[in-house]
Parts: structure tokens; sequence; C-alpha cells
């Protein structure tokens, strides 16, 4: 821009008496405002500068190294002199979050005007290298029917993590914020950690949906000792391992690594193990053939190891779709825990261990998951499982009755959102694939599956007073394949005012803990081995 001569240069102010300054001239945008740039007059190099926020060492020591423009006039512009001093962002970096802190928080206060809840997801996270313990807290809400993700703050906790000093970390942090607890609708999601539960004990709590997921599966194959023979034993041959055999330190290492990732690693590693095997196992009897090692081979059922990595491929699918937080979850936990039961469901052609394994995740499932009135709701709200068809009627009467107490609890009124209302486009509606494959599995089926059967026209109508809760269920709608839940009610906001206005916010909240694994792996990343000297 200053070659072009949209940008021009000028003299330094005449306050300014350090001698380096001679050196430099000031540049000037096309408004003639002095931008936070100064070029040097001898080499025409640009650096960066604003005497409010910048040091100046790099402007000594360019004047001091200078050289001519005919010597560098290809490299005008230089990456060392254009980023700040490492200085300069030590003594101004702690202001700069303070100022972005403000900024965001004028934000949140306008957002959260419109919200009638909103989530809270936090976690503690131990690095490895220090002991030391973190807490993050992060926030959920719909926003002009997006999803609104933000980490409120990731702290050093040295405190003992109890269950009071939880809670009064939380209660600060959204003090800090200006955000009142006892003036605000807050569901909590957390995992089953005896201090979390205990911090919220009189809040709306929600557990983390695929922590317990992964509770009942890791139990229910540790409690069947031949499934984790089966893997070890396997992995070990596809390497070429003779674990038993071999007394080397590495090789009992692996070994421990391989049992390790069977029974005690979360998010469906377990799965991986039997998916990554299964496949090769006849590469691997191949080649100890070739080797006259077939008798690694003597304890290791090939049809057992299908068996197990199609009964855990619906667990890995729940567990993936559960896990994200920018779509909406919490009216898929629902659909996903009757498709868990339902692959359950033992054949007489299966092995034995298939048949144990199934009925130890069937006993897991009702322990480990913990559903609540509010899946109940969030399910009511999504238009292919709203039947609740599984139900008795006096069932889907109580949540019909829940749903109308939370709208009554969180003061919803009459009026439509001030977004715009569009229609949607009815899509032909086809039959749910009941006996899909693994590989084709999606939420679309187990919504639909979980919907199957229509319950609208056995509620009975004279039981409540007309109004857009009775039109809503008596309605039969056309979801399209793929759709977007919360564009979904944006779109009849006008139509049905109440019910959008509850399924915008509650469904913006997350069903398990991605943002804050995430936020642990970023952090991970932060505190590495080389940072911890």
């Amino acid at each position: 821009k200053l070659d072009n001569g949209l940008f021009q240069t000028c003299n330094k102010p005449e306050t300014a008496t350090a001698t380096w300054r001679n050196s430099f001239q000031r540049i000037q945008d096309d408004q003639q405002k002095i931008i936070p740039f100064v070029q040097c007059i001898k080499s025409k190099s640009i650096l960066s500068y604003d005497a409010q926020k910048t040091g100046s060492n790099s402007h000594k020591l360019h004047v001091e190294t200078c050289k001519d423009a005919g010597h560098s006039q290809s490299h005008r512009i230089i990456a060392s002199d254009i980023l700040p001093d490492r200085t300069t962002i030590a003594r101004r970096v702690n202001s700069l979050a303070g100022e972005k802190r403000l900024e965001f928080i004028e934000m949140l206060k306008v957002d959260l005007k419109n919200a009638k809840l909103f989530g809270i997801t936090c976690d503690y996270w131990k690095n490895k290298y220090s002991c030391e313990s973190y807490l993050t807290i992060n926030m959920h809400y719909g926003e002009n029917g997006q999803i609104q993700n933000v980490m409120l703050k990731t702290m050093l906790f040295t405190a003992s993590k109890t269950g009071e000093n939880t809670w009064n970390a939380i209660l600060a942090t959204l003090n800090s914020y200006g955000i009142d607890s006892d003036k605000c609708h807050i569901i909590f999601i957390t995992d089953n950690g005896a201090n979390l539960v205990k911090a919220f004990k009189r809040e709306a709590h929600l557990r983390y949906v695929c922590h317990c997921i992964n509770l009942t599966v890791q139990q229910a194959i540790e409690s069947v000792p031949v499934t984790e023979m089966q893997t070890s034993w396997m992995i070990s041959n596809y390497w070429g391992l003779r674990l038993e055999e071999s007394k080397t330190p590495e090789i009992h290492q692996l070994q421990n690594e391989c049992r390790t990732l069977v029974t005690h690693t979360r998010w469906n590693s377990t799965y991986e193990m039997f998916e990554s095997v299964w496949p090769n196992f006849r590469e691997v009897e191949d080649i100890l053939l070739n080797r006259n090692e077939e008798h690694f081979l003597d304890n290791i059922d090939h049809t057992l190891a299908k068996e197990v990595a199609d009964l855990l491929s619906t667990f890995k699918i729940g567990s993936e779709v559960l896990s994200a937080d920018d779509t909406p979850t919490l009216h898929l936990v629902l659909p996903f825990f009757k498709k868990f039961k339902q692959c359950c469901v033992t054949r007489n052609s299966e092995k034995l261990s298939t048949t144990k394994l199934k009925g130890i995740l069937l006993q897991k499932l009702d322990e480990k998951i913990w559903l609540s009135g509010i899946h109940y709701i969030c399910s009511f709200l999504h238009p292919e499982t709203k039947s609740l068809s599984s139900f008795t009627q006096s069932e889907r009467n109580a949540v019909v009755a829940s749903v109308r107490k939370m709208i009554k609890t969180l003061g919803i009124d009459q009026e439509a959102l001030s977004a715009p209302t569009t229609a949607t486009t009815p899509t032909h509606k086809r039959n749910p694939n009941k006996r899909a494959k693994r590989d084709k599995l999606n939420v679309d089926d187990i919504l639909r599956e979980f919907g199957s059967k229509d319950a609208s026209s056995t509620h009975d109508e004279d039981d409540e007073p007309y109004d857009g809760i009775n039109e809503y269920i008596k309605t039969k709608f056309i979801y399209p394949k793929g759709g977007n839940i919360l564009t979904w009610w944006k779109d009849r906001s006008i139509i049905y005012k109440q019910l959008s206005r509850l399924a915008l916010s509650l469904l913006a909240i997350p069903a398990s803990s991605a943002t804050a694994e995430r936020i642990f792996s970023e952090t991970g990343r932060i505190l590495e081995p080389r940072r911890q000297l």
C-alpha cells in the first residue's frame, strides 16, 4: 500500500526524543490515521510499533544492523521485525487477556438475555508430569437456532476436589461473568464422579452418557475373561510376538499395554482392537503356518472375534454420535439406549461367550446409564420420536405433563421468536431399516426405529386443553433425512411458540463432555514435557 500510494509516511512527532526514532518514519493510512507500524528511512523495512503497547529493543537493534535499501529491497518485511519481542508479549499478554475477557462478558450478557436455560459441563484433568489438577467449566446455550459452546474458565485446582470445593469454584466462575445461579435455569452435565454427583445434588444434573456407555462396555468385557484373552493373543500374534516365551522387559511392557487397551482405555478402544484384528486373521494364520508356529492360534476363535466386533460396533457408533457438541444430542439418548438393548438380544447360533457378554451388557446398561425426565422431554421434542411408541399411555401422558411443567417453570411467554420464519420442504418418508448394517447405521435410522409406531392416535385429547402441545402431538410430520432439529424448530417458531422456545434452549445442551475432552487435549499439548522443567 505504501508502494501504491494508498499509505503515506510522515515524520516522527516532536515529542519523540529517542535517538533511534530519527531512523524511522511513521505510517498513515488512507484516512490519515497513524497505524502501529514504522518504516526504516535507510532500508525501507517495515517494523511494528505502538508507543502504548510495544517496546523499542527491536528498533534499536535494527538501527545498529541496518543495511541500505539496495541490499534488502527484496526482503523489506522480515518476520522477526514484525513479530513482537517475547518480553513485549510477556508484559502485554495479561492485560490483553483481561480486555478480551471483558468483551466476551458483554457479548455473553446479550446472548443470555434470550436464553431460557443453558448447560454447564465441567471436568477434572491431571497433568501427568507435574501431578497438578485442572478444572474446566464450559457453557452451552442456543442462540438464534445455533449451538454456542464457550469455555468460561480452565483453572489450576489446588484445593481438594470435594463436592463443596467444586461447587464453590463453579459459583465463583459464574459470578465473575455476572451470572447469578439462583436467578438462572441451569442444567449441569458431568461424569459419575462421587464428588461431582455430590456437588450438584440439589441441581438439575445429568451424567455424561458417553462416560456411562464406556463404563458399561468396559465392565462387561472385564466380566468375560475369555474376551480379553482372545484380543491380547490376536494382537500379539499379529505382530509376531511370543508373549509367553519372551522375557524381555519391552515385550512384557507391550503385553501389559495390550491388556490395558482392552480393559481400561476409554472411548471405544476395545472395539477398535477387535475390528483391527479379525479382518486380518487369515493373513496372520498364513504367516504363522509358514513359520511352523500355528500353535499360537490354538486358543483363538476367529468367529468369536467377529461376533464381538459386530456387537460393539453399535456402542461405538452411539458413543461417537452422542459425544458431539456442535449438533443436538440430548434427544438421541433414549433412542440409542433402546438400540443398545436390541443389539444385545441373544441368538442360538452365536458363541457362548458372546451370549454371556450380551447378558452382562444388558445388566450394565440398566445400572450405568442414568436417564432423567429431561431425556424423555428431549425425545418428545423431536418429530420422529415424539410418539414415544414404546411407552404406555400413562407414561406418555407423564412426559407431556413434564413438558408443560418445564414451560411454566422457565416462564416461556407466548411471543414468537424475532427471527424470520421459513417453511420446511416436505420430503418422502422411507420405511425404517431395522436390520441396518453397522457401516450404514445412522441417526435417522435410530430415530425412525424408536418412533416407528405412531402413538398420536392414542392420545386422549380431552385430557388437556387444545393448545400448541396437543397440536404438535396429533400432527404427522415428514422430517427431512439428515435435518437439523434446531433449524426445524426455528422454522416453526410461529406455529409452536412455547414448544419452539423450549426446544431451541433445551436441545442446545450436550449429552456428553466432548468440549471438556477437547480442552484438555489442547491443555496437554501446552503442558508438554519440554514445558515442565
